[in-house]
């Protein structure tokens, strides 16, 4: 349901008229296509060249960052495994990471990926976390691993070919 933004950015023509039809004004919705896929799309029309050695140029890495403080997090980590997912779909060879903050810390991951209505209001996903594994991932609904870097910088968001972030700090680290 629209909820009186003054512009909605929508991924194709059938969002669009669905929001249309449910009351959103004709004028502020626009058409943006898919956001994400046209980002690992640029990046794979680059030099071709893998941003870490270490992958062989074999994937793409794809980077999640969902924030630096829990609440970002809760928010936005849902957003962004759904985000992965649609992303494993279509881009074959594209793998995931995500970078956990200091500041959120490990143990809050399973505040961050169980289901929600808050997940649920943003096409977010929910993931069950894999312990066992070294470094311990992230299986989302779909069965996408996500792998998770709790180490105590961003460096390992340098290796990645595309990050997914909010605005912030971390904007100017990478």
């Amino acid at each position: 349901k629209p909820r009186g933004a003054a512009l909605y950015l929508v991924e194709d023509e059938r969002v669009q008229a669905a929001l249309i039809a449910a009351g959103a004004a004709p004028a502020s919705v626009k058409v943006a296509g898919d956001l994400s896929l046209d980002v690992v799309s640029i990046a794979a029309r680059g030099s071709g060249t893998p941003a870490s050695g270490r992958r062989g140029g074999q994937e793409r890495l794809v980077g999640l960052f969902p924030g630096e403080n829990l609440r970002e997090a809760r928010h936005m980590g849902p957003f962004m495994l759904r985000a992965a997912e649609l992303l494993a779909r279509v881009e074959r060879g594209t793998s995931f990471m995500m970078r956990v903050s200091p500041f959120v810390g490990t143990a809050s991951l399973d505040s961050i990926v169980k289901p929600t209505p808050a997940s649920a209001r943003s096409e977010g996903t929910s993931a069950a976390i894999d312990r066992t594994s070294v470094p311990f991932a992230l299986i989302t609904a779909d069965g996408v691993r996500v792998p998770v870097d709790p180490g105590p910088d961003h460096s390992s968001l340098h290796d990645c070919d595309v990050v997914l972030t909010v605005p912030g700090p971390i904007c100017h680290e990478l």
